[in-house]
């Protein structure tokens, strides 16, 4: 039982992980670098075939909340203001993170 957690907890830490450093390169590169033009071509939204809906299951466990929420914010509010509410999101959900992480050491 404990490398059954052990696997889920190294997935979705990966898969966190990877969110972070997407998130952070949109911050520093906006939307029209290399990895958004990359990303916004990711997702098929009626996959054929196996390999399709793989790399969409990869595309929302890595990449998703990060890409989806960079575009809304920039829609919504602009260039300088939504990166700087998308870093304040970012900051936030670090917190969560730490505090989650260390809710076991806590008691």
């Amino acid at each position: 039982m404990e490398t059954i957690g052990l696997i889920i907890f190294t997935i979705v830490g990966l898969s966190i992980g990877l969110q972070f450093i997407t998130g952070m390169l949109f911050f520093l590169f906006g939307i029209s670098s290399p990895i958004g033009s990359y990303l916004s071509n990711y997702y098929v939204k009626k996959p054929k075939d196996f390999f399709d809906w793989f790399t969409n299951v990869f595309y929302i466990a890595a990449h998703s909340f990060a890409h989806l929420s960079f575009l809304k914010l920039i829609e919504k509010h602009g260039g300088f203001k939504g990166r700087l509410i998308y870093l304040g999101q970012w900051i936030v959900i670090f917190v969560l993170v730490v505090i989650a992480v260390n809710i076991p050491y806590m008691f």
